[in-house]
């Protein structure tokens, strides 16, 4: 799984189209919309991933994507305010009831939870194609309590640390060149396009 995540991203028939449309949305971000595409692109490596695919998305039918990207920072939005809720309330009963510590380590091993289960939420979301079905807490809690799901979050450390060390040397190499800083105007959101396919890649095969 760690070795597929990892060469995922590169495999497409046409790779460099792929990276360009995902550079120049990502330059593009202050219109808004070009990131909500991306967004979309992500939950569509998402569903494609659980479905088996080996390959990379395209980008094609914009649309879809634009849609699917405002509704994944929708679930994320739900997310966060249900997490802040949880840990507001829960800290304030147990303080209340057993002291300020317990509250704390109570509202962190709970927002703990909370996180460990949003990747689950956005591929049900992804694999259902409902934004409903992100919140449907019975599927979300089931699919999070696989070893496979567990095996896949927990391969998120490793590949995030590889991909940081590999941005880092790549950074380092381009700006001591002649080309230099200009060349990660392109070279960087190409970066992030990459690291982002890894994770995602890694969300949807544990829902495999």
């Amino acid at each position: 799984m760690f070795i597929d995540s990892l060469k995922y991203p590169t495999r497409s028939e046409d790779p460099i189209r792929q990276y360009g449309i995902a550079v120049l949305l990502t330059l593009g971000f202050f219109l808004i919309l070009p990131i909500f595409i991306l967004l979309g692109y992500y939950v569509k490596a998402i569903r494609e991933s659980a479905e088996g695919e080996k390959q990379m998305p395209v980008f094609e039918d914009y649309g879809k994507l634009l849609i699917d990207g405002i509704k994944f920072l929708g679930v994320t939005f739900g997310y966060i305010f249900f997490m802040i809720i949880v840990l507001g309330l829960t800290g304030a009963i147990v303080s209340s009831l057993a002291g300020t510590l317990i509250g704390s380590l109570v509202g962190a091993v709970l927002g703990t939870m909370v996180f460990y289960l949003f990747p689950s939420s956005i591929a049900n979301f992804a694999k259902r194609d409902s934004f409903r079905a992100a919140f449907y807490l019975g599927e979300v809690i089931r699919q999070a309590s696989t070893l496979q799901y567990l095996k896949a979050m927990l391969l998120l450390i490793p590949a995030f640390i590889l991909v940081t060390i590999a941005q880092m040397v790549v950074i380092m190499g381009v700006t001591a060149t002649l080309v230099g800083i200009p060349a990660l105007i392109v070279i960087y959101p190409a970066i992030i396009f990459y690291e982002s396919l890894v994770y995602y890649r890694l969300i949807g095969k544990s829902v495999q």
